[in-house]
């Protein structure tokens, strides 16, 4: 199940212990990022804050702060996401075993309708790493 909103995939984070909710204002210039970086360093939860000064606006942040916090949001798409990331990395695969290519070729075209339509304003994060090398689902030590 991928998520329909940015709101499904907070909740679901929250439900799961995975975020926590700051109702007291903050200040959107120093303060939001002093806070983030103390709990990123920490490795804690992902952060909602609901009362950003001078914003009608919430902000989130630390969603993706760890790998396992990663792995949990993209739980059902993984395997699939990770395809279109070595496909990336390497097209050729893809000609070279055509029939095992087919499911991430379907997963990306449904992303590229998800990104040309205009009715959605939170990209689901599939669409995101399938064009992006910034996350790697692989520790290395």
């Amino acid at each position: 199940m991928a998520y329909a909103s940015l709101e499904q995939c907070l909740i679901d984070l929250e439900k799961n212990g995975q975020l926590i909710r700051i109702k007291e204002t903050v200040d959107p210039y120093l303060e939001m990022a002093a806070i983030h970086l103390r709990v990123y360093q920490s490795k804690g939860p992902a952060l909602l804050f609901e009362n950003v000064k001078g914003s009608n606006y919430r902000a989130a942040s630390n969603i993706f702060g760890t790998i396992e916090r990663s792995r949990f949001i993209f739980r059902h798409q993984l395997k699939t996401v990770e395809r279109l990331i070595q496909l990336k990395n390497d097209p050729i695969s893809a000609f070279k075993n055509p029939l095992n290519s087919l499911s991430a070729a379907f997963a990306a075209t449904k992303s590229a309708v998800v990104i040309l339509s205009p009715q959605r304003y939170f990209l689901p994060c599939l669409s995101l790493l399938a064009t992006s090398d910034m996350i790697e689902f692989n520790e290395s030590s």
